[in-house]
């Protein structure tokens, strides 16, 4: 299990444990604590002088880029490619990783950490041959107190009957259709105000999750920012439904019917060390039958083994498996047909061996669990 240190001033709450400023704590769940993006592309790499020699990079919360210039010529390696981009930026923000470029954002605050590579068109020729995503409004990759999303379409909007329903919500709340005002070019602020009415109306709160905007990765295009409220100190999660949601296509935004689209996490947690992750299963084994017959199945580790799980049962219909514990005397035995499952509690007895009777062809998984 890792294990973080919290570099704040105040107390951070991160599912069931609470980081204390200073002080170490280890917990069962991988904490994003970094903004970080590696690129798709090995070393080595052509780079051609006023063709693709130009990376633009911006972290955090800074206004401007800083364009990077590669040093030209063929087969540069990716040690080289890392010392023009850290010369550029001042300090070690990039490294090499198995070959390949990647990119960290400094740790400044516990608002934000993002990483931001503009697009070929914006200028930024190098990103393609380094592999590296770009993006335009949004960070390629982020860490953040608060959720948000901001749309990649800018303002003025085409709004008809055909792309005016956006369907969202935030943390806790039900779904909530905002249906956008129809016109041939609506602003982002006019689209912003549609958005949280109805929120307001759909929650009775008042406070905006909406806004416009002018992000700097851009250039003085207004854009619509959605920003989910912080709620218990510890959490900030954005929806924006798939299904339904005709005006996706208008703004250019993610969308997911289950999971949210961003999530709030902390930047001032440090991860101090790496430690294997609680996994409860012990193994997994499927045991097959050509014919009717008998098998035995060996329990792994009899001491450890907690629970017992048997699913994935195939076998024809009106046929069976009969398990019996350690001998076929047992009776009765564990009885399973087509699609039935059975878990087993072995906290307060062990036994070593499954008996596996058969009265016709089929299979069966079995997985060993810790807990």
């Amino acid at each position: 299990m890792p294990k973080y240190i919290n570099k704040s001033t105040v107390p951070i709450y991160y599912g069931n444990t609470v980081f204390v400023p200073n002080k170490e704590a280890q917990t069962y769940n991988v904490i994003p604590v970094r903004a970080f993006t590696v690129g798709s592309v090995a070393e080595t790499f052509d780079i051609v002088l006023g063709v693709n020699d130009e990376l633009y990079i911006r972290f955090n919360e800074e206004t401007a880029w800083t364009i990077v210039t590669l040093t030209a010529g063929v087969a540069r390696t990716a040690a080289q490619i890392v010392s023009d981009i850290n010369t550029a930026y001042g300090s070690v923000v990039a490294s090499s990783e198995n070959g390949k470029i990647r990119l960290d954002a400094p740790i400044v605050s516990n608002i934000l950490n993002s990483v931001y590579i503009a697009t070929t068109a914006m200028g930024s020729t190098a990103a393609v041959t380094l592999g590296l995503t770009t993006g335009g409004a949004n960070p390629v990759s982020k860490v953040s107190l608060q959720a948000f999303y901001l749309s990649e379409n800018a303002e003025n909007y085409v709004v008809t009957s055909a792309n005016n329903n956006f369907i969202f919500k935030v943390n806790n709340s039900d779904w909530i259709t905002a249906t956008l005002t129809i016109g041939a070019a609506r602003t982002a602020a006019e689209v912003v105000a549609d958005i949280n009415s109805a929120y307001e109306i759909a929650t009775g709160d008042p406070n905006k999750v909406a806004f416009a905007v002018v992000p700097v990765t851009i250039g003085g295009n207004v854009h619509v920012k959605l920003a989910a409220p912080i709620i218990n100190n510890t959490d900030s999660r954005l929806y924006i439904k798939t299904t339904g949601n005709t005006s996706l296509i208008l703004l250019d935004i993610e969308s997911d019917d289950y999971n949210p689209i961003a999530v709030s996490s902390y930047p001032m947690l440090y991860r101090t060390s790496v430690l294997p992750l609680f996994n409860p299963i012990i193994s997994e084994t499927i045991v097959t039958f050509a014919v009717a017959g008998t098998q035995y199945y060996y329990i792994s580790d009899p001491v450890l083994c907690k629970v017992l799980q048997i699913n994935r049962v195939t076998i024809g219909g009106g046929l069976l498996f009969n398990i019996y514990l350690e001998d076929v005397s047992n009776t009765p035995p564990i009885t399973l047909g087509n699609s039935e499952t059975f878990e087993m509690n072995l906290q307060n007895y062990k036994f070593s061996k499954l008996v596996i009777v058969t009265t016709g062809t089929g299979s069966l998984t079995i997985r060993e669990l810790i807990s």
